[in-house]
């Protein structure tokens, strides 16, 4: 039953992703320099493996169409990573490939640095979408940012400045929207939401 209300969960967060248009940009603008020292929100940002996850998802991640478990064209990479040790790698992808953080709370008052970076092998590779999305207790979508990544063969940055939340917003996901990739490869990693700015109320 658990596990069916997750999935159920899921499926409804995609159908919101996918018909909803109401994406903005920010008209805030925070620095990658006022992280240092705060800690990272998303856990597992460099899609880390442990010795017998081969065929399951890095742990604090979710894919879409198959809620925990690696499928093709997806996988983990050792050979090639920005952070840590491993990236993810989605490779002649025919569909779109929509990755979900697991959720981590966040105060409605704060302002949040968030980004990720993609490599491709291609000169002008797919162009992907970092996401940032707050909920109520109730799983209700209050907030929506989102950004383009354009990946290249070196890897490209990009990061959303969030902030002015929703009052009853309590809980925050990063996602990565990556397009079909037709015969070219993308990485991803480097993924982080810090807290880096406190709005007080009088």
């Amino acid at each position: 039953m658990r596990k069916m209300y997750y999935v159920l969960s899921l499926l409804i967060l995609l159908a919101m992703l996918f018909t909803s248009s109401c994406f903005v940009g920010s008209s805030l603008l925070f620095l990658e320099s006022e992280t240092t020292d705060k800690p990272n929100l998303v856990y597992n940002p460099g899609f880390e493996m442990g010795p017998a996850q081969e065929k399951w998802m890095p742990s604090g991640w979710v894919l879409i169409d198959s809620p925990r478990e690696l499928v093709e064209p997806i996988a983990c990479d050792s050979s090639r990573a920005l952070e840590g040790s491993n990236s993810l790698r989605i490779e002649k992808s025919n569909k779109h490939q929509m990755i979900v953080s697991d959720a981590f709370p966040i105060n409605p008052q704060s302002g949040y640095f968030i980004k990720a970076s993609a490599a491709s092998t291609a000169l002008r590779g797919p162009k992907l979408k970092l996401r940032f999305i707050t909920y109520n207790n109730s799983g209700k979508i209050r907030n929506r940012f989102s950004t383009s990544i354009r990946s290249e063969q070196d890897w490209k940055k990009s990061s959303i400045s969030a902030g002015f939340l929703k009052n009853d917003a309590v809980f925050g996901r990063v996602v990565l929207l990556v397009p079909p990739t037709g015969e070219e490869t993308v990485w991803i990693d480097g993924v982080g939401c810090y807290r880096v700015h406190y709005f007080p109320v009088d």
